[in-house]
């Protein structure tokens, strides 16, 4: 009894310092980021980023259900559509790079998105759902992927929003590519910091962008494991890009994809010193990708 007596003590001990860093934590974030840590850029900062570029960009808002929602579009709307969407935390902006980059607007028309509750898509209100997430998208994609090659491309948190898209809306996309995406269920431990970081009071101190992230990662593990079943209903053709130097994504989801994705043409781009950022550290392979998907599109409708 005594031991039992003590080990409630020292759990409830272990709860309130965990409780006390994310307070203080959130506190001293919310006191010294109060704006900047929000991911979402002024206009003045988009026409800075985008001077010179062969395409400005331009906003698309719509609404599903009472969510506001919001991307940007650059290129050629004729050409072939690629779709971005970014991980979380994060922002439409995350890709702003590849949507001025003059080789690929040569061969296709972007899009990027912010997703439920990051950017300008109801900021700061959360969505845990997986297949409302891809739902959010489907407009989209409808009205500016129509009869033309689409690919969807998921970094991070956007590849499981990939795999519920290329799921239940298989008929609007053509090719998929997942940049060391969170897709095993198993390999989505949960953290000491995600319980407290839940909390009410918490989550009105910390800043709204991480509590959204937390909230949807905290539900991904069993948006996971509810779509587990159906991987090999997936037939489109499939790129994943994985670094095996990831510290924030198992690095194990390369496995995963090789064993779950079994009907669909499958490449693996396996790199064993890059880590987990790379839209940024590595962005020829995301060029590189979107182009070889392009050929593999082409060669599959000849």
């Amino acid at each position: 009894m005594p031991i039992s007596v003590g080990n409630s003590m020292i759990q409830t001990k272990k709860m309130l310092f965990y409780f006390l860093i994310v307070l203080i934590g959130g506190a001293i974030l919310s006191m010294l980021l109060p704006a900047c840590i929000t991911f979402r850029l002024s206009k003045k900062e988009i026409a800075k980023k985008f001077q010179g570029a062969p395409y400005q960009p331009i906003d698309i808002n719509y609404t599903v259900g009472s969510r506001p929602m919001h991307a940007v579009l650059v290129g050629d709307t004729n050409l072939p559509l690629v779709v971005f969407i970014h991980g979380s935390p994060g922002s439409w902006s995350d890709y702003t790079e590849f949507m001025k980059d003059s080789l690929l607007l040569q061969k296709v028309c972007m899009i990027s998105v912010d997703r439920a509750g990051f950017g300008y898509s109801g900021f700061g209100i959360p969505e845990i759902s997986l297949q409302q997430q891809a739902a959010n998208f489907s407009p989209l994609l409808e009205k500016y992927g129509k009869n033309k090659p689409t690919i969807l491309i998921g970094h991070s948190y956007g590849g499981p929003v990939v795999a519920q898209f290329a799921l239940d809306f298989p008929q609007l996309i053509s090719g998929i590519i997942f940049l060391a995406p969170s897709l095993d269920p198993t390999l989505e431990p949960l953290k000491w910091y995600q319980i407290p970081a839940h909390w009410p009071i918490v989550k009105q101190i910390i800043p709204k962008v991480a509590m959204v992230s937390n909230e949807e990662i905290l539900a991904l593990k069993s948006c996971l494991e509810t779509i587990l079943p159906r991987y090999q209903e997936i037939q489109t053709p499939t790129i994943m890009v994985q670094g095996m130097k990831d510290i924030l994504v198992d690095p194990g989801n390369a496995d995963f994809v090789k064993k779950m994705i079994i009907n669909a043409p499958l490449e693996m781009v396996i790199e064993p010193e890059m880590n987990h950022f790379i839209p940024w550290s590595h962005p020829h392979l995301v060029t590189n990708s979107i182009l070889k998907m392009l050929e593999k599109i082409k060669t599959e409708t000849r």
